[in-house]
């Protein structure tokens, strides 16, 4: 989805997480739902319908396969995220981080081989991504190790933690817009604050 759309586009969707993440949490994790998280919700969905309304006309919604492939990485970020609540009680936050990264290098690398060019493809991508795959790398690494440090915290609430990680939307939509030029930059900050708005109530509530 990053890579056909405007980043601007793309990132304050990320904010819909906090809605399925409030959903699932409330039938796995007895967290509860009041009035201050529906309004969140409400606020979020409306935002996120104005962002994306040129997509989301009836015609178009099922045929914009990037919108919901948005929707699709959202739905499972939020169940991956109660997952990680009740695996951190188990394992240390080393622990989670490595075995995931290890397995998904052994999908990756089979997909790699199978469907496409093999060393040849990674090669091409060290060539062209030079240090940005590095640095993006490293960037991963500490923003999975705060974040797992945070679950890991005794009665943290795990429908708290997500909206309070949806804050990076908000840069990456002013960076992404700027860095490369984005149409319509200034509409879609406005909508990601709005968003976040949401995200807040359902933080306080």
């Amino acid at each position: 989805a990053i890579k056909h759309n405007e980043l601007s586009q793309i990132m304050p969707l990320k904010n819909l997480s906090p809605v399925f993440l409030v959903i699932i949490a409330y039938f796995l994790l007895n967290e509860h739902i009041n009035t201050t998280k529906l309004l969140g919700i409400l606020i979020i969905m409306v935002s996120g319908y104005l962002l994306e309304k040129e997509s989301l006309r009836y015609d178009k919604v099922f045929r914009n396969k990037y919108f919901l492939y948005v929707i699709l990485s959202m739905i499972f970020v939020s169940i991956a995220a109660v997952i990680d609540k009740f695996i951190i009680k188990h394992a240390n936050i080393y622990t989670i981080i490595f075995v995931p990264f290890a397995l998904m290098t052994i999908y990756l690398l089979i997909i790699q081989f199978t469907l496409y060019k093999g060393f040849r493809d990674i090669k091409h991508s060290l060539i062209n991504g030079k240090y940005w795959i590095f640095i993006s790398a490293i960037t991963i690494l500490l923003s999975d190790l705060s974040y797992f440090g945070a679950v890991a915290l005794e009665g943290t609430l795990i429908s708290l933690i997500i909206p309070l990680r949806r804050i990076s939307t908000l840069f990456s939509t002013i960076m992404g817009g700027a860095f490369f030029h984005e149409k319509f930059i200034l509409d879609r900050v406005s909508l990601c604050i709005f968003m976040l708005m949401g995200v807040y109530l359902i933080l306080i509530a």
